[in-house]
């Protein structure tokens, strides 16, 4: 007897009903590559699951017998990145800080913001609206950082406006964008570049 139990493939297209309330009961599973399965694309989605049940449930010989996996992109199949060398606070009063990160020797391919630092993070502007990150970014480098970005603004520093970013260091980033020109955008944060930077950043006065 051989019964699929997989759950797939969520998250192929951007705007896409939820999975909810699922159950697969007393099953059998004989010489299959994946038993009890959740799978999802890595492209950005929103979709979700939830209430998912598997019980009782016989593996004879199967391969993956539970799994989840959230990186589906078979034969990298138009799969961008959602972000790569991320940063993120909540803008919302706070005593915390980020010091003294390094980014180095990173390759991108077509990846969705490969270098952001986000002070304003408020989803929904959920308990945060109009406030600002009470959070303290200082001496963060990024050296030799190389790819493509899916976005046109490769290199974004929206910092925050009561706690600006600073000693923020770039050497040799080369990021490009498809047919068209990188950017980038600062904002509210200063430090220094070295070497050869594209696309080319201009830090604003805080």
């Amino acid at each position: 007897m051989h019964v699929v139990g997989s759950i797939g493939s969520l998250g192929k297209g951007q705007n896409e009903a939820g999975v909810v309330n699922v159950a697969v009961k007393t099953v059998v599973f004989t010489g299959s590559q994946n038993g009890l399965r959740i799978k999802t694309w890595a492209r950005p989605s929103n979709g979700f699951v939830k209430g998912v049940v598997f019980e009782h449930a016989l593996m004879r010989n199967v391969e993956n017998p539970v799994i989840i996996d959230q990186n589906y992109c078979p034969d990298n199949e138009n799969c961008p990145g959602q972000n790569g060398l991320r940063i993120k606070t909540w803008a919302r009063p706070s005593n915390g800080f980020v010091k003294g990160v390094v980014f180095e020797h990173a390759l991108m391919r077509n990846v969705e913001n490969p270098v952001i630092i986000d002070q304003n993070y408020c989803p929904d502007n959920e308990n945060c609206p109009g406030q600002v990150s009470g959070v303290k970014i200082s001496q963060v480098s990024y050296s030799d950082i190389q790819g493509t970005s899916a976005t046109q603004v490769a290199v974004k520093f929206d910092c925050s406006a009561g706690n600006p970013c600073k000693g923020i260091e770039l050497q040799d980033v080369k990021l490009t964008y498809g047919n068209s020109t990188a950017k980038s955008s600062c904002k509210n944060v200063d430090g220094t570049i070295s070497g050869f930077v594209a696309p080319p950043v201009a830090y604003r006065e805080i």
